[in-house]
């Protein structure tokens, strides 16, 4: 197992460390907002403060990602979601609402979102005149399948 060591300061009393679940690749973030915030239309959009900031190595990102039960049973998803590795600033979380047939209320201390910490390679681009051929080739959406 890979363990990385990440310096991280709590805001407020309300901010909390990440936690993750036995078997779960991302971590939870929780709002350590003071009030409730509402998502009572579809395209309302909000900023979560998380409280934290967090130092990632040089060479990683942290990557920010839907929790799939507001997704699925609320249709609230995350709009940005990448932590740069010389961000040091608090992370936020920007959540917008899809659903169109009720509301979702968010209170301090709930989860909001998760995040993933991957090491980001430096990329050399080499100008070529033709891609390898492949398998797939040009093939756009849907063409490996569902």
């Amino acid at each position: 197992m890979n363990f990385i060591n990440l310096d991280i300061v709590l805001m407020n009393d309300r901010a909390k460390v990440p936690t993750r679940e036995l078997g779960s690749n991302g971590y939870d973030l929780y709002y350590a907002g003071e009030d409730s915030v509402h998502f009572n239309y579809p395209g309302c959009k909000h900023v979560l403060k998380t409280g934290i900031k967090i130092k990632l190595p040089e060479g990683y990102a942290g990557f920010i990602w839907d929790r799939s039960g507001m997704g699925a049973k609320y249709g609230i998803h995350r709009l940005a979601g990448v932590i740069d590795d010389g961000y040091v600033g608090e992370w936020l979380v920007a959540l917008v609402s899809t659903a169109e047939d009720h509301t979702h209320t968010v209170h301090p201390g709930d989860r909001i979102a998760q995040f993933v910490v991957q090491p980001v390679p430096t990329l050399n681009f080499h100008i070529v005149d033709k891609l390898e051929e492949t398998k797939r080739g040009e093939n756009k959406f849907g063409a490996s399948g569902f």
